[in-house]
């Protein structure tokens, strides 16, 4: 994909991306919710270096091979979110995927080692015979969640202006 494109696609990402999303801070119940969250991580990294790398057949692979896991998986990270808040869990979940998306598209401006650590989960993730949760646990997950996962005491606010900073970088550099 042309870094124009991807500017452009990293720009609309940016607006999408609620501000003050209120999904983050809270400790995860450390088996599902990690596991989902780790997931959530790893599939949307690999969506956009489908795109960007132009891996697509790769990915669809591996969502054939996993499908019922990841949906799985997808209910559990819904159902984490609403148990953190019946209010706001459906927009929490939403915003978390776009989150990932958008720091998936920017590392993919930034990264370039991003299309090779894509081939590596695919290689290793194309496997039927591998459960995708074994795949997450022995997979480094490709986009830093720490600031959303167990523990971290941190909010969203945090990753936010990162994203932000990273995304201005991107067009200053132009």
């Amino acid at each position: 994909m042309h870094r124009a494109a991807r500017s452009v696609i990293s720009a609309i990402l940016a607006v999408l991306l609620p501000a003050g999303a209120g999904w983050a801070g809270a400790s995860c119940d450390a088996s599902q919710g990690e596991a989902a969250l780790r997931t959530a991580a790893l599939q949307q990294y690999l969506m956009v270096a489908a795109l960007t790398c132009r891996m697509v057949t790769s990915y669809n692979a591996f969502v054939t091979s996993h499908q019922s896991e990841l949906q799985d998986s997808d209910r559990a990270l819904l159902r984490y979110f609403v148990g953190r808040s019946a209010q706001t869990g459906d927009d929490d979940y939403n915003a978390y995927k776009t989150w990932l998306a958008n720091t998936a598209s920017m590392r993919s401006l930034h990264d370039p080692q991003f299309c090779l650590i894509a081939q590596t989960a695919y290689s290793a993730g194309n496997d039927p015979s591998k459960p995708l949760l074994q795949l997450v646990r022995e997979q480094p997950v490709p986009i830093d969640i720490t600031d959303m996962s167990c523990g971290s005491g941190s909010d969203v606010t945090v990753a936010q202006s990162q994203t932000e900073r990273q995304r201005q970088a991107s067009l200053g550099n132009r």
